[in-house]
């Protein structure tokens, strides 16, 4: 399993990228965070939400499933934008959310697409 901590001047988030297995993850999110993540094993990739506005999770299981990290960097950039209660007008904000995601997604696929397997 690998990982590595992100972090986002403009809304003071913290993101997780998790590379590994769901128990792997679940474990590793266990010890750090004290928290019980129940990955659905149909899947193989999730963004999570920490509790006591720890961060998030991205995890995933395929590091070069570009598509399954694209799809959760959709949920990472609603929640932060949610939580810190951006205006959710998609139809007026939509180039404001779509910068945000690429952000995220730029920086989590140059970590993600490296990794050796």
């Amino acid at each position: 399993m690998k990982h590595k901590k992100f972090y986002d001047e403009l809304y003071k988030s913290v993101v997780y990228a998790v590379y590994g297995t769901a128990d792997e993850c679940e474990k590793w999110v266990k010890k750090k965070f004290n928290q019980e993540l129940n990955i659905d094993r149909f899947w193989q990739a999730s963004c999570v939400e920490l509790l006591e506005n720890e961060g998030y999770v991205v995890w995933l299981e395929d590091n070069k499933n570009f598509y399954a990290l694209l799809h959760e960097c959709v949920h990472l950039t609603g929640r932060i934008l949610k939580n810190m209660d951006v205006n959710k007008d998609l139809i007026k904000n939509d180039e404001h959310i779509a910068y945000y995601l690429e952000f995220w997604f730029r920086k989590l696929w140059r970590f993600f697409g490296n990794l050796k397997k």
